[in-house]
């Protein structure tokens, strides 16, 4: 009989670890002093003191003790109702992930200096940098100038292409978010500026130096079925051979200047085509709208609440049937 048969713990959970966690899971597990198949539970119904009391498993794992039924508060696993180990999901998490990886990007720009830069590009929003800090750390660095490299300014440019400056800076710090909620892989942004930003270097090559046979297969496989439900949330109608990334035959999304827009420049990824139509779930529809309802404070924050209620309705409607492209096909008011 296997571990994972022996102890009760479910060969999907364990595939869920590296294979230095799993061990450690099925061994603290094993040692946990309670057997539960003959003593799953007390006479008063509650998880015996050998099982969840003592912490063996709980509190290796970085957990608190709960005095609930069938709880350890704040772990990623816990018990059924049949003693069972299963996963129990934060719906903060995506808001949690992204807000430590924004703070850690923050410390890395003030208390490192900068040792290297490379010029990446001067687009139309502005001056793209690779820098390089003293510790080693690489940030990708974004400025814009009053004016871009057509001599636009920033109300010229919000006529032509239908995102100011600053709705693009905003649309690039929140994106990363919406992609924790789908595990898309945006990078995370820190603003040390309202028109200045930082960002994690996303790991892979830009898809546009791939053929057409690679890029088909990392745009119809999981991770491009994850951005797909990032650009259709978003309306995000920018995602063109620079603004994504092949990394191992997996697709990472960049760049998401004009993600939340409406009109006729919003919406129209070849991700969404290449999953239109495809359904969640029911977990996974709640997973994710749960997920999704825990940033509304950080769109509010920045003024945003229109995106928020908008890319929620889309996400509503993707539910119920399935991945779509809307474009230009919303009303100002985010319905359809």
């Amino acid at each position: 009989m296997s571990d994972e048969d022996d102890l009760l713990l479910p060969r999907e959970l364990l595939a869920q670890f590296d294979e230095a966690t799993r061990a450690r899971v099925i061994e603290m597990r094993r040692h946990a002093m309670w057997d539960p198949k003959k003593h799953p539970r007390d006479r008063k119904g509650e998880f015996a003191h050998t099982a969840v009391g003592s912490g063996q498993l709980g509190l290796d794992l970085g957990v608190e003790k709960s005095s609930k039924k069938k709880d350890l508060v704040g772990a990623k696993l816990g018990l059924d109702s049949k003693g069972k180990v299963v996963v129990k999901e934060d719906p903060d998490s995506a808001l949690k992930t992204v807000d430590s990886e924004v703070a850690s990007i923050e410390a890395e720009v003030k208390h490192h200096k900068i040792e290297d830069t490379k010029d990446l590009s001067f687009g139309a929003m502005g001056q793209v940098e690779r820098v390089t800090l003293d510790d080693g750390q690489e940030l990708i660095h974004k400025r814009q100038s009053p004016e871009n490299e057509y001599g636009e300014t920033a109300g010229e440019f919000k006529e032509n292409f239908g995102v100011s400056p600053k709705e693009a800076n905003d649309a690039e710090e929140l994106a990363p978010y919406v992609s924790e909620v789908f595990g898309a892989g945006a990078p995370a942004v820190w603003r040390s500026g309202k028109y200045e930003m930082w960002q994690q270097v996303a790991p892979g090559t830009m898809s546009s130096d791939f053929g057409y046979e690679e890029r088909s297969l990392a745009m119809d496989g999981d991770s491009g079925r994850r951005i797909a439900l990032l650009d259709a949330v978003t309306n995000n109608g920018d995602r063109n051979g620079g603004n994504w990334l092949i990394d191992d035959g997996k697709a990472v999304p960049i760049d998401h200047g004009k993600a939340f827009m409406t009109g006729p420049y919003a919406g129209g990824s070849p991700f969404i085509d290449a999953h239109y139509g495809e359904k969640l779930s029911k977990a996974e529809a709640a997973s994710m709208l749960a997920k999704f309802d825990a940033l509304e404070p950080k769109f509010k924050a920045m003024n945003r609440e229109k995106w928020f209620t908008q890319a929620r309705a889309r996400l509503l409607s993707i539910t119920r049937n399935g991945i779509r492209n809307w474009g230009t096909l919303e009303d100002e008011s985010g319905g359809f």
